[in-house]
């Protein structure tokens, strides 16, 4: 039996990796450059750092930081319309799985007619899209080397997604220095994302012996990470390892896709407005004592 495998993103992984960012835009050959975050990454100076950063490429850059926990469709159709009035060449991305998230559904609609709505479900994107560099400041949610980026459409009041092998980052810039900042709160919230992630790629009916290699390699990880990170968020190791893991699972669940912990919990999102991970740590118990008659192993 044949496998398929699917990992596109140039991943740059380290203390200062954020560095790197100027020769990657000028391999890039790119002019104007939006910086997609929320307001509080610009408040505590990770966005003004990779602004600089950046701009040590020669390149104009316009910023849109309304980025909000659990992105709308109005969200992306607002950053959509300033990018286009940018006439922006290229995208950067800082901050959790929604800065992520948002900037790749901006992306599609760059290249691709119509409303980001139109592009749920799987490989709807019909052209290619424009280069977007992904700088995570989390440990969870993975979105900067996926191929999905998860939304609210408000209307429908649903969380849905959208899923195209187009839409993943080209490049990754993982710098753990900007994980220390993250809340204990926070930093166990996206742990517990990046747990399901592994557990749920790992059981799922779609793992190869190549997702599940990562899956089980970044479970592994976590399990001896995740409670340093959240006792000590300044310990850098710990730091280190959580977004190596997260990168790690990522390849994993963006290849075996995830379970019904996923889907409750979009659904929690939508209605509630409960934060992503926490309403994946709220639902996983139940799930795996539901599943653990199929794969009791």
């Amino acid at each position: 039996m044949s496998y398929n495998f699917f990992a596109s993103s140039n991943v740059n992984f380290g203390k200062d990796a954020i560095a790197t960012l100027p020769e990657i835009l000028k391999v890039l050959n790119v002019n104007k450059v939006m910086v997609v975050c929320d307001k509080m990454i610009m408040e505590v100076g990770i966005g003004t750092k990779v602004i600089e950063e950046a701009k040590k490429a020669g390149v104009e850059i316009t910023v849109y930081d309304g980025v909000i926990p659990n992105p709308t469709n109005q969200i992306v159709e607002e950053a959509a319309a300033v990018a286009k009035e940018a006439e922006v060449q290229a995208f950067i991305a800082v901050g959790g799985g929604s800065s992520m998230d948002t900037a790749k559904a901006v992306n599609v609609l760059m290249t691709n007619p119509g409303t980001i709505g139109e592009y749920g479900g799987i490989g709807m994107v019909k052209n290619s899209v424009l280069p977007l560099i992904a700088v995570p400041t989390t440990a969870g949610t993975s979105s900067e080397i996926t191929n999905v980026s998860a939304l609210i459409d408000t209307e429908k009041v649903i969380k849905y997604v959208v899923i195209d092998n187009k839409i993943t980052p080209t490049h990754v810039i993982a710098d753990p220095e900007f994980t220390l900042s993250v809340p204990a709160s926070v930093t166990a919230a996206t742990g517990m994302d990046a747990i399901t992630h592994a557990v749920e790629s790992y059981i799922s009916n779609m793992a190869t012996p190549l997702s599940k290699h990562n899956s089980i390699e970044a479970l592994k990880i976590f399990h001896k990470a995740l409670p340093a990170a959240v006792a000590d968020g300044k310990n850098f190791e710990a730091r280190e390892q959580m977004m190596l893991g997260c990168i790690i699972v990522g390849y994993g669940f963006s290849n075996a896709n995830l379970g019904m912990v996923h889907a409750i919990a979009h659904t929690l999102s939508a209605h509630f407005g409960l934060a992503h991970g926490m309403a994946n740590a709220c639902v996983l118990p139940y799930v795996i004592r539901y599943n653990a008659e199929s794969c009791p192993q």
